[in-house]
This record gives C-alpha cells, structure tokens and sequence, in this order.
C-alpha cells in the first residue's frame, strides 16, 4: 500500500476509505426521470449530428461544378488536416515496357542445348 510511504515521506497520515454506497444511491436517474426526458444514447447524438454536417455539406455542394466542388473540399481539408497539396509537383519518367535481362550472358553454344 502507499499509505506506509505517505506516511513516511510527507508525514500524511492516510488511511483507505471504505464505505460502498449501495446501487440506488449511486443511479443518476431514476426511471420516472428517465421516461420523462428520454434520454438519447451517445450513437443516437452522434448519429444526428454526423448526418445533419453530411447534409449541409451534400446542399453546399450540389449547385457547384466538380471542379470548384473539388476546390472547396481541399480547402476544407487543409483548413482540418494541414496542407494536402504536393510541396512540389510529381516527376514522372518514362520506362521501357521491354523487360530487362538479369544476370550473365549466355554465351551461343549453350543458348543451343
């Protein structure tokens, strides 16, 4: 236990409480409480709340062009994410599409057997 220690390092004199309340002295609401303001579950608030933002969201964007609905998402996205843009834009360069050789070369006597 740490009460020993508190004892012996700050001069607390702790001891461990111990009185259990019973089950109806601890519920927060009773059931006439209950059916009274009907209380909603966490899922069921959060559930409102997400979908009432998609649907904002969804009418804000409906009369725009994919292009400026594009726009206005990076925009949204860098205002909650940072920046979403490239720092400088891709290099891409060419390959040959003919596979290469790996290892030696076969010399032509034994490409024959």
């Amino acid at each position: 236990m740490i009460h020993p220690l508190f004892d012996q390092w700050f001069g607390i004199k702790a001891a461990e409480y111990n009185a259990p309340r019973p089950t109806e002295e601890l519920v927060c609401l009773t059931d006439k409480a209950r059916q009274a303001l009907g209380p909603k579950s966490l899922n069921e608030i959060m559930s409102a709340i997400a979908k009432a933002r998609i649907d904002k969201a969804r009418t804000g964007l409906a009369d725009k062009t994919p292009e400026q609905r594009r726009q206005i998402l990076r925009a949204e996205w860098s205002r909650m994410l940072g920046p979403v843009t490239p720092a400088k834009p891709a290099i891409i360069q060419a390959q040959s599409l003919t596979p290469k050789r790996s290892g030696a070369r076969r010399s032509p006597e034994c490409a024959r057997s």
